[in-house]
């Protein structure tokens, strides 16, 4: 992702933690997992995924690639995908 001068997060950061967090509530995955999985605080992640810091691009694969997800499906909009990902995930959860 692209930020700003000051470093601070952009309209395509906010959006990619909102598709993060929408993925992690289909998987039922807790925050504190994935931020393990991909080398990150806790507190870290969530200032991400709430838009308060920005993404860098190879954390953006390393929480793709830990989600399951290609990144391109979660820099789209939330709205658009979220029918797309119950389906996918229902299998999931039920396994």
């Amino acid at each position: 992702m692209t930020t700003n001068l000051r470093g601070r997060a952009t309209e395509a950061d906010v959006r990619f933690g909102k598709m993060v967090k929408a993925v992690l509530d289909l998987l039922g995955m807790e925050q504190k997992y994935l931020a393990a999985l991909v080398g990150l605080s806790t507190a870290g992640l969530n200032g991400k995924i709430k838009g308060r810091s920005p993404w860098s691009l190879g954390e953006m694969d390393q929480v793709a690639r830990a989600l399951g997800v290609p990144r391109q499906l979660l820099e789209r909009d939330p709205d658009a995908v979220i029918a797309e990902l119950s389906d996918q995930f229902a299998n999931y959860r039920s396994a």
